[in-house]
């Protein structure tokens, strides 16, 4: 029997018992294989210690440590809390594995289930075809059943298998445990549910079809609250009102609504649009019948499945992207002592999380550690993919990068530091592939800067339509090359008087270095926009390297309002395009967090308002 050799198996030990890659940097296990490899229950001696583990097919992982251990202890007649994680020294490029919705072994409970585990004889380890049990115990955990006519049977070496469905090669659960039972066997497995009980960032990785994970775990929250519509009614119900689903043998098995609505966004209709209509008719038809979620209902409907039907003509206007299509990591660096107090060497606390709505709590933390500064550079690029790969796994270029950073380092090229490039193999420089946003550490500390207060005259300029090299320049105030020099105290004394820079700066020439930047940042200026690159002194105004950086902005801003993208954009252009060179190397420093984070207050062209 063929495993599709899947590359999120892992093997814990000398065959002690097997694992699940759900990220690039994270393995799932069961607790009693990190005990009983390691001999230890204590979880203050097991946190951090290394662990021997391997993907299949491959080397021992180096500096592989123990990262969770759940409340599971020998000798309890129970799988709950049996559950452990073991995070790799470094990224693999291997494909984690994907997880199926919470109710897949309702929807589809004959399924073909495989577990694929290591025990004693088989050093490449070996497939057992399994069956669900009717409906899993009180306490969540699932009995399987190794299939009688198979050879292979659940034994020693499938604990921290993943269960999952041959045809969609998708995850349902952990095995926990096997019993040999007759010509067969009985085994025990954690679905995922149970799991993300236990360790709660496993949420973050399960998508519900073409909706991401943010907003599946809403969609959950809401309907966990419906308490009047049963799902065995919305089957039958929705079938009368659309075409083209499938036939289920007993609509009446999936008796909750949330198992109907992972029932429907699973369908292979090939539209993503149809399945948005769909979910959005039988998101409404609940609504109706719970009053009290209708609005949040809507709200989600808003968000995530906004259907366009073929038949309504839309106006080719700017749609702002809704909440849930952007995202953001965050990488805050902060000067700290080291270790070691007589030394010479910079230290700073890194921490990186990740942001996928308004909200300031409950974001995941992806790292959290007191770097060297000789390395942090390899540090973060090693944990953005990390990020990436284990919370926005679809996300793309719609990830916005926001570096949090002292003065002394805000001139670090950071857009240039690569990233896995999500095109094609090999690496590529985070500023091509992502949008980037520079914050200084002090003022973000301390929450912000205050919105730009706009007078009469400024709301007339961004509420018009002007030509795109006047839409910039109505919000920066730009200091080109050929602009006479300053002294530090002149520089100083003309940022404090300028009103218009309340709004922003950009920058070329002797204006964009680092000590100016450093005092525009004092100064409180929201949005600076710079090249960190060297600027040769210009023959004229018009071959301004400044100059054509702002002509060229104002032309991709038409197109993509959104600041940080249309940098990207030309940065993008810049690595391909020689004569675009003048859009290498630059950087935007954005102190604005206001009620709509990272909005360009800048008009759309043709429709007479600002978005």
């Amino acid at each position: 029997m063929n495993d599709n050799n899947h590359e999120w198996h892992a093997i814990i030990g000398e065959q002690v018992g097997a694992g699940i890659l759900v990220d690039r940097q994270h393995i799932l296990t069961c607790a009693h294989v990190v005990t009983r490899l390691l001999d230890s229950e204590d979880e203050a001696d097991l946190l951090g210690t290394p662990i021997q583990v391997r993907l299949k097919g491959g080397e021992d992982e180096p500096g592989a440590t123990v990262l969770f251990v759940g409340s599971w202890r020998e000798g309890e007649d129970d799988s709950r809390g049996d559950v452990a994680v073991i995070r790799l020294g470094r990224p693999t490029s291997r494909r984690p594995a994907r997880f199926a919705p919470l109710s897949w072994p309702t929807i589809e409970p004959t399924a073909r289930y495989v577990a694929f585990g290591y025990p004693p004889y088989a050093d490449s380890g070996v497939p057992a075809e399994l069956t669900l049990s009717p409906a899993p115990r009180a306490n969540g955990v699932q009995l399987l059943s190794s299939r009688e006519a198979e050879l292979v049977h659940l034994e020693s070496g499938f604990s921290g298998a993943g269960v999952y469905d041959v045809r969609t090669a998708q995850v349902i659960g952990m095995v926990t445990q096997a019993m040999p039972l007759g010509n067969g066997a009985l085994g025990r497995m954690l679905p995922t549910e149970v799991l993300m009980s236990d360790w709660a960032p496993l949420g973050h990785r399960l998508r519900l079809g073409q909706y991401d994970a943010t907003a599946y775990a809403e969609l959950r929250g809401l309907l966990l609250r419906a308490t009047r519509v049963r799902g065995g009614n919305l089957v039958p119900w929705l079938k009368s009102r659309v075409h083209g689903l499938p036939e289920l043998s007993d609509p009446r098995m999936l008796d909750q609504p949330m198992e109907v609505v992972e029932w429907l966004a699973t369908q292979p209709l090939g539209d993503p649009e149809k399945i948005n209509l769909y979910m959005s008719t039988l998101l409404r038809h609940i609504g109706d019948q719970e009053n009290d979620l209708r609005p949040d209902l809507d709200g989600w409907i808003e968000r995530h499945a906004r259907a366009t039907p073929a038949a309504v003509p839309v106006a080719p206007a700017y749609e702002e992207p809704a909440e849930s299509e952007r995202a953001w990591i965050v990488v805050r660096s902060k000067p700290v002592s080291g270790p070691d107090a007589t030394s010479t060497e910079r230290w700073n606390r890194v921490t990186v999380w990740v942001e996928t709505d308004r909200t300031e709590e409950g974001h995941p933390v992806v790292f959290d550690e007191d770097v060297r500064v000789a390395d942090l550079r390899e540090t973060v690029q090693q944990q953005l993919d990390v990020a990436i790969d284990s919370y926005l796994p679809d996300a793309g270029g719609a990830v916005t990068v926001e570096f949090v950073l002292p003065p002394d380092d805000l001139a670090d090229p950071v857009e240039t530091w690569g990233v896995a490039n999500p095109f094609g193999e090999g690496e590529a420089e985070l500023g091509v592939v992502s949008a980037v946003v520079v914050r200084g550490l002090a003022r973000f500390e301390r929450g912000g800067s205050p919105q730009p207060e706009w007078d009469d005259e400024d709301q007339q300029v961004i509420r018009t339509a002007p030509r795109p090299r006047e839409e910039v320049l109505a919000v920066l105030e730009w200091l080109l090359c050929p602009a006479e020099p300053r002294t530090h105290k002149e520089h100083v004394g003309w940022l404090a008087s300028k009103r218009r820079v309340a709004r922003g700066l950009g920058l070329s020439g002797p204006a964009a270095a680092r000590e100016p930047v450093a005092d525009a940042v004092s100064a409180g200026v929201p949005v600076i926009l710079w090249r960190r690159e060297s600027c040769p002194r210009c023959i004229s105004g018009n071959e301004c390297l400044g100059a054509r950086l702002r002509d060229r902005l104002g032309e991709e801003m038409a197109a993509s309002p959104y600041l940080p993208e249309a940098l990207r954009e030309l940065r993008a252009a810049a690595a391909q395009d020689p004569d675009m060179a003048f859009a290498a190397g630059v950087s935007l420093l954005w102190e604005e967090r206001t009620a709509e984070r990272f909005r360009w207050s800048l008009p759309r062209r043709g429709t007479g308002h600002g978005r």
